[in-house]
């Protein structure tokens, strides 16, 4: 039988993190329930605290199901002497005991690949695109912050009514898109056209 469990976290006065688990977990597969969104460092450390006493007082498996995995932007470097902040919260949520992630549309599959526990990610999206389909018009513009989040979309649109569609970056603004054959394929893209007078 699963039941939500009994808890305190608290707060002390400089910021610091208290937390008691208030019933035995010994032998007991536990869930840990902590998107880690804005401000993302507290919920970070909350779910760590969370976590810690759990492994320490005997807990069978502990899974965090982490909606909004923070840091999953942060999957490499972009230069020298910058830390890959993804991977070292995948070995942190492992140090203090998780074994096993649920997280919710990651930024990147490859994600995955910094942890040794197992990890589910689910998506929204082709439940979202079954709730938008037949009401889109023609010539839809998908925007997404990256291209990677546009190509998220793309195979859940097949068989949708959209002839020609713009996928919208900041790096790749005029990224066209045509519909063929049920299936939105990426043609080309071009670098935005200078504005006159710049």
């Amino acid at each position: 039988m699963t039941r939500v469990g009994n808890c305190v976290l608290e707060r002390f006065s400089d910021g610091e993190v208290a937390v008691q688990i208030l019933e035995s977990v010994r032998r007991k597969e536990v869930f840990l329930m902590q998107p880690t969104s804005p401000p993302t460092n507290d919920h970070l450390i909350e779910l760590f605290a969370l976590a810690d006493p759990c492994r320490r007082a005997g807990a069978a498996r502990s899974i965090a199901i982490v909606p909004c995995f923070g840091y999953g932007g942060a999957d490499r470097r972009h230069g020298r002497r910058e830390p890959i902040m993804a991977r070292m919260v995948a070995d942190l949520l492992e140090v203090v005991g998780i074994d096993h992630v649920v997280t919710v549309d990651p930024h990147t599959a490859q994600i995955e690949g910094f942890f040794y526990a197992p990890v589910d990610s689910l998506t929204a999206v082709p439940t979202l695109c079954r709730a938008l389909r037949g009401r889109l018009p023609l010539g839809i513009v998908i925007v997404a912050c990256l291209t990677r989040g546009a190509s998220r979309w793309r195979p859940a649109t097949r068989g949708a009514s959209v002839r020609r569609s713009r996928c919208c970056s900041p790096l790749f603004p005029y990224a066209d898109v045509r519909h063929f054959r049920g299936l939105v394929k990426m043609l080309c893209l071009r670098r935005p056209r200078r504005l006159q007078g710049r």
